[in-house]
């Protein structure tokens, strides 16, 4: 499929039947037929920004969108895509004959930026006139649309600064030496189970096998509570590491993220992810609905660096561990 550039470098993008697809079928679910319509024209507003993005390899999370959950687009007005690791982007819709933008109020917090996406008569095509960073009222003129060249540089601005912070996080982080849990000698917060789980019996249905008989369990299995804010409101989770063996050279760890409050389920698409000591990712798990637990594997060298991350959206937090 193409991508037409016009001399004006605005985007021309086509509208496919999958696009409607997806539209009608989430539209269908509004009683009202003005609401309807509303959701069917912002679902083809982010599907065409969505396609633009991937077409540049940026990467999206369309299923992470705000856009994209009933409970939300029922009662608000959103059109957003969610642009992994930087955040939403409204993307909002316009039909042929309209000369203005409309941003509602209620989509003024919460973004990155703010796209028009201009249809044709027959919905077939969508043009992707400009960018506005934040609106100041409702109706934009067009003619104080960024050009779409500078909406690139601000996505790499955005990068940047996000792998910037996200540095800055990992160097700030109390670094956990797991070699010292072997001699019982554990960092603040990383406690026996018994502390931080309602039920810790439930730790052994998800071990594969145990670990060495010669040592207690909770000696070298430790769990943390974990605060992503408001994301998990009255959901707490617990971090359990546990070292599985102690070779002279190698531990073998295991990682599982469980409920620690009074709901049985992980949030669902919570993202447990293992980084090396660079920053890139190598192994992931994420929590799907009605998950009691995840849980991750590996062995690592004496002395080697990783960390942790649990997500959930676009809240985070990073533990550091050396081995």
């Amino acid at each position: 499929m193409l991508i037409y550039i016009p001399t004006d470098c605005q985007m021309l993008i086509p509208l496919t039947a999958y696009n409607h697809q997806i539209a009608n079928k989430y539209s269908q679910q509004q009683l009202n037929p003005q609401k309807a319509k509303q959701v069917y024209l912002n679902l083809l507003a982010v599907s065409a920004v969505d396609f633009y993005l991937q077409c540049l390899g940026i990467s999206t999370d369309i299923e992470a969108s705000y856009s994209h959950n009933p409970a939300l687009f029922s009662l608000q007005n959103v059109a957003d895509l969610q642009i992994s690791k930087l955040g939403h982007l409204e993307c909002r819709p316009m039909l042929a004959n309209e000369q203005v933008l409309k941003i509602p109020q209620e989509v003024w917090q919460n973004r990155i930026g703010y796209m028009a996406v201009q249809f044709n008569e027959s919905l077939t095509e969508a043009t992707i006139l400009g960018f506005i960073l934040q609106p100041s009222q409702e109706e934009i003129g067009l003619d104080r649309l960024q050009s779409l060249d500078y909406f690139l540089e601000y996505l790499e601005k955005l990068s940047l600064a996000a792998a910037q912070n996200s540095e800055e996080v990992r160097a700030n982080a109390k670094l956990v030496k797991l070699n010292q849990w072997i001699e019982k000698v554990f960092e603040v917060g990383w406690e026996n189970l018994e502390r931080v789980m309602k039920h810790p019996q439930e730790y052994a249905i998800v071990r594969k096998k145990p670990i060495e008989a010669d040592r207690p369990n909770d000696d070298i299995t430790r769990g943390k509570l974990i605060d992503l804010g408001i994301q998990l409101a009255d959901r707490p989770v617990v971090l359990i590491v546990s070292l599985l063996s102690t070779h002279e050279c190698e531990r073998e760890i295991r990682l599982v993220v469980r409920s620690a409050g009074n709901y049985p389920y992980l949030p669902e698409k919570l993202q447990l992810t293992v980084l090396d000591a660079e920053g890139n990712e190598v192994l992931q798990a994420q929590a799907r609905e009605a998950d009691n637990w995840i849980q991750l594997e590996f062995t690592g060298e004496i002395g080697e660096y990783f960390s942790v991350s649990l997500a959930l959206g676009e809240i985070s937090m990073v533990e550091e561990f050396i081995i």
